[in-house]
């Protein structure tokens, strides 16, 4: 009966609320067993749905890794746009810029890292993964260029310095993650690291 009373408010549900069920499912079986055994199959059975509604939503595993990284990708940029309005709105942008545009990256990473890591190494291992990672990937680091360029870095060095950023903003994160430096802490340096870049753009 139960089982039942599931299905029937399964049906009511729209497709777009539908998909964002399976994807929060998804994230949510990631985070407790590992992106290994994520399938349409285990998906379906976690959602309790029939597997072909899976398949009609996804299709295949890459479509549905490709999903949740564009879904953690578009965290990156909302928070990218945050930290843009952010900085045009301050009258001294240029010195608060670094702390700004630092604490959206470590808060973002933190939320999500975890599940970043995973899908990205699912990804690479799939025939068309590598591009498909490079190509989103390239989407964030845009995000977080044209935040810089908000304060007055160029194109080029905002391009280079949002690939600094990120990469550095990554390790910091994963510090935070295993207990070697505090959230603040690991603001403060990527916001110290960022902070003479744009400096010397000025």
């Amino acid at each position: 009966m139960i089982r039942t009373r599931q299905n029937q408010a399964a049906k009511r549900m729209t497709g777009l609320d539908r998909r964002a069920q399976l994807l929060t499912k998804a994230k949510a079986i990631i985070r407790e067993r590992g992106v290994a055994e994520l399938t349409l199959a285990t998906l379906a059975d976690a959602c309790g749905v029939t597997k072909p509604i899976a398949y009609n939503h996804f299709g295949t595993r890459e479509n549905l890794l490709v999903e949740l990284y564009r879904e953690l990708g578009g965290a990156h940029e909302a928070r990218a746009r945050d930290a843009t309005q952010a900085v045009r709105s301050e009258a001294d942008a240029a010195q608060k810029a670094g702390a700004i545009i630092a604490t959206e990256f470590i808060d973002c990473t933190m939320q999500n890292g975890d599940l970043y890591g995973q899908i990205m190494a699912a990804l690479r291992a799939s025939p068309n993964g590598a591009q498909i990672c490079a190509d989103l990937d390239a989407q964030i680091t845009q995000s977080y260029s044209t935040a810089l360029k908000a304060v007055g870095v160029d194109g080029q060095r905002a391009g280079l310095l949002a690939h600094g950023l990120i990469g550095a903003g990554a390790g910091l994160a994963t510090a935070v993650g295993r207990g070697q430096a505090s959230r603040d802490e690991a603001i403060a340096l990527l916001g110290q690291f960022i902070a003479p870049l744009i400096d010397a753009s000025g």
